[in-house]
């Protein structure tokens, strides 16, 4: 396909909001080259608008055109195919968007997987505050090891460069998650807890990823981190209420001591997600782990249900979880 042709496809294609983003884009331009710092998250909104708007453009002519290539034209680019445009790293459109493919892949790629998550018995109950102590407990006793394989996994890869460029030992849980074992089960928990059939097919499957492809583990770490600093904390707040806990006490897990800004390092985390130097077949076996990840969470969440039940009766679960939730943490979490 020529570049006309290309070119009068997109045309014909084009969403509202990229176009008026395109009619807009000299003076984004101009922004991201000469606004105050004040003006940075405006200039990161509208420069994301944009990746999103045109990532999700070319993928679906290159599936419906096997021939086209959105590297021959750059509608969002008001200069030369050649010429670079006004960012940090003075990278060309084409470079731009290879590096900048991978945050948006998985916000993309996984949000149907998210609402489908909040949409499991368990989380639906714990979400309108119905948790009891014995049953949150096995959760973060589940949770434990699953944090304990995965955080293990990536440390022995350290040196692997992909994934040394999204490592922060901030995010561990390992060691938060065992005072809230101490809390729950006492100084002799290591004796007392076990993984769910559900946990140990999770731990089984991180093993298999790091033996195999390590690389693929940042599909998992993503789920869970950015969950845990997003929709994770307000189910802190709710098991705090519920069992009547004090600070957190029994919710360390969700206490995220070394970074105080949790929205400023989830910017900063996808950062170093778009910069990641990865092709798209990676990225999208990247996306499949992700998703992946949220199918073994969900498992996990399910087959605490039946304890659940015994707590609250089957009528009563029935009456929380008869209705679906349309995402109520999925804006936050992304």
């Amino acid at each position: 396909m020529n570049r006309v042709g290309s070119f009068s496809i997109l045309v014909q294609h084009l969403q509202p909001r990229l176009l008026t983003l395109w009619l807009f884009w000299g003076v984004v331009h101009a922004v991201f080259c000469t606004s105050p710092l004040w003006l940075k998250p405006c200039n990161d909104w509208a420069f994301n608008e944009i990746q999103s708007t045109w990532y999700i453009f070319t993928k679906n002519q290159q599936s419906q055109h096997p021939t086209f290539n959105p590297y021959t034209l750059t509608p969002l680019n008001p200069y030369t195919p050649n010429e670079s445009i006004c960012l940090s790293e003075n990278l060309s459109m084409k470079e731009a968007i290879m590096s900048s493919n991978l945050a948006v892949k998985l916000r993309s790629g996984t949000q149907k997987a998210h609402t489908s998550a909040e949409n499991v018995g368990f989380m639906k109950c714990f979400l309108k505050g119905v948790v009891d102590r014995q049953n949150f407990a096995k959760f973060l006793s589940n949770l434990y090891f699953v944090y304990s394989e995965l955080e293990a996994a990536i440390t022995s890869h350290v040196n692997n460069p992909v994934i040394a460029a999204v490592y922060f030992p901030e995010l561990n849980r390992r060691a938060s998650l065992e005072k809230d074992m101490v809390f729950y089960y006492g100084s002799e928990w290591r004796s007392l807890i076990t993984p769910s059939s559900s946990t140990q097919a999770y731990i089984n499957h991180i093993r298999e990823l790091s033996a195999r492809d390590p690389v693929l583990l940042i599909g998992h770490t993503y789920t869970r981190y950015m969950g845990d600093l997003s929709g994770g904390q307000m189910l802190q707040k709710i098991a705090q209420s519920t069992l009547k806990l004090s600070g957190y006490e029994g919710t360390s897990f969700y206490n995220f001591e070394q970074i105080p800004d949790k929205q400023a390092f989830k910017n900063t985390y996808r950062q170093a997600m778009d910069s990641l130097s990865i092709d798209d077949a990676t990225g999208d076996r990247i996306v499949v782990e992700a998703n992946s990840a949220f199918q073994f969470n969900m498992q996990m969440a399910k087959d605490l249900e039946g304890s659940l039940i015994k707590a609250i009766g089957q009528v009563v679960f029935n009456s929380l979880t008869h209705t679906n939730n349309p995402g109520s943490t999925e804006a936050a979490a992304m």
